[in-house]
């Protein structure tokens, strides 16, 4: 898990940054790369920072998988989507509706957290395989 300093406001290009260097740091051309973003708040979407890191991977074969999910209330929302939107782009259109996708989410308590963590969590042990060892 990614450490990072809780400042006054929300800097999705640092956060993003961050991710793409231990992304980078820890490649692994058989493993697929997962991203869980989460925030409170809104900040401008790191459009250029994502499609970079979005490219990149999609470029070694290994696309990421970007999940973002609002603490909150949803009229804050809008660059997570966004995000999750443009991680998505870099996948094949034609995946099956059981490949793993990147998702953007809302949870307004505590309780609804962690009912989406226990989701996410789910659905990647759903696609071990793929996440172990990508399929040919």
């Amino acid at each position: 898990m990614l450490q990072h300093r809780v400042w006054s406001t929300t800097d999705f290009k640092c956060a993003i940054q961050k991710a793409g260097i231990l992304i980078e740091t820890h490649f692994d051309p058989t493993k697929e790369n997962v991203i869980i973003f989460l925030s409170d708040g809104e900040c401008e979407t790191p459009t250029s920072q994502l499609n970079a890191i979005c490219k990149q991977n999609k470029e070694r074969g290994s696309p990421l998988y970007l999940y973002t999910i609002l603490f909150g209330h949803d009229w804050h929302s809008g660059s997570l989507e966004e995000m999750a939107k443009i991680a998505q782009s870099y996948h094949p259109q034609n995946s099956s509706s059981k490949a793993l996708r990147c998702q953007f989410a809302i949870t307004a308590d505590a309780g609804k957290l962690v009912n989406h963590f226990n989701y996410v969590e789910e659905s990647l042990r759903k696609h071990k395989p793929a996440l172990l060892r990508k399929v040919q």
